[in-house]
């Protein structure tokens, strides 16, 4: 699953002032991600880049909801009525 362990090396390795973010590719459904989120929680990274293989900005949320890693957009945000959902 994404290489946790390297992620979580990576990020220790960076000094304070470079933030480290995982591209998710929108390569995971819903659960997939929350389990991702979860495994990197402790790592130290900045964010999670579209994780999400769904463009529904209420599944984003949800994620988002149950995570503390950060969740950013930018495939899903299409036009900007899509950007106002995402940030609400």
């Amino acid at each position: 699953m994404l290489g946790v362990k390297t992620v979580a090396a990576v990020a220790e390795a960076a000094p304070d002032r470079i933030g480290v973010r995982v591209a998710g590719n929108c390569r995971f459904d819903l659960d997939s991600a929350r389990r991702l989120c979860l495994a990197l929680e402790e790592t130290g990274v900045d964010c999670l880049i579209d994780p999400l293989n769904e463009s529904r900005l209420d599944a984003l949320a949800s994620l988002a909801r149950h995570s503390n890693v950060s969740i950013a957009v930018c495939r899903a945000v299409t036009c900007p009525r899509a950007m106002m959902a995402a940030v609400r």
